[in-house]
């Protein structure tokens, strides 16, 4: 865990949701570039060689996800500054409905 004790001081760790891939993979680089540890989640997210990624599998619609990935986040890095949502669901029908 990182020390969190100093104030300002410790590493930013951000929640990134639906991170395996287009958006969501991008927003984890963009965060690990400004420094921050990322716990990149999705239903099917593979390891990362990082060791300031954690991975971390969870579909959030199933109840108790959130509950999950914020204690991942907290045992993992001992802090959250910052979720950015970028999980979706394509439903796919004609536009006018």
């Amino acid at each position: 865990m990182n020390d969190t004790t100093g104030a300002g001081t410790a590493q930013k760790v951000a929640i990134i949701t639906g991170a395996n891939g287009g958006i969501g993979s991008a927003i984890v680089t963009a965060y690990r570039g400004l420094g921050y540890a990322v716990v990149a989640t999705s239903r099917s997210m593979p390891q990362s060689e990082d060791p300031q990624v954690l991975a971390f599998n969870d579909d959030l619609v199933e109840p108790g996800a959130g509950a999950r990935i914020v204690a991942a986040a907290m045992d993992g890095f001992g802090r959250i500054d910052t979720v950015v949502n970028s999980a979706g669901v394509y439903i796919g029908k004609p536009f006018t409905e």
